[in-house]
């Protein structure tokens, strides 16, 4: 099922918050990410916005403060040194956007494994999409369109 809903509208609004708060949360990583020498990262898994939850650096990083992955692809924080604990809470204390927060937009009462999907790219409208079986209640200022209309939109 997709949905589209105005900017402007209240659930629009509710979105658009998210949609701000999402920019913040990708500033504050690429403001830790520069500290840290981190030049890629992946986002908190647990998040829909936000975090560093696995790292890389162009060059091996420093094995105290470092340690890699166990598929070896990215680095987390040594949390058996004390600065590798405090680069551990550095990561912790981002911001993030969580999929309760997309959720609560619409007030709907997934769980964490039932979340909606959003769309900010359009300059009117927020996109958005769930499941039909979720039995969604979709807010009055939000209208249910087809797919190819989705696809016009939102292209991503």
């Amino acid at each position: 099922m997709k949905f589209k809903t105005k900017r402007t509208s209240e659930t629009g609004k509710k979105f658009c918050e998210v949609e701000v708060n999402a920019e913040q949360c990708l500033l504050e990583a690429k403001k830790l990410a520069k500290v840290l020498g981190v030049k890629k990262w992946r986002p908190d898994r647990f998040a829909v916005f936000g975090g560093l939850e696995e790292v890389f650096f162009d060059s091996i990083p420093d094995k105290k403060l470092w340690r890699l992955n166990k598929n070896g692809s990215g680095y987390y924080p040594n949390r058996k040194t004390k600065v590798g604990k405090q680069i551990y809470a550095e990561l912790k204390a981002l911001p993030l956007i969580s999929y309760q927060d997309l959720n609560d937009c619409i007030s709907f009462n997934g769980h964490r494994f039932r979340h909606i999907g959003v769309n900010f790219s359009h300059l009117n409208y927020i996109g958005f999409t769930g499941q039909e079986d979720w039995d969604i209640i979709i807010p009055d200022d939000c209208e249910e369109i087809t797919v190819k209309e989705y696809n016009k939109l939102f292209k991503s």
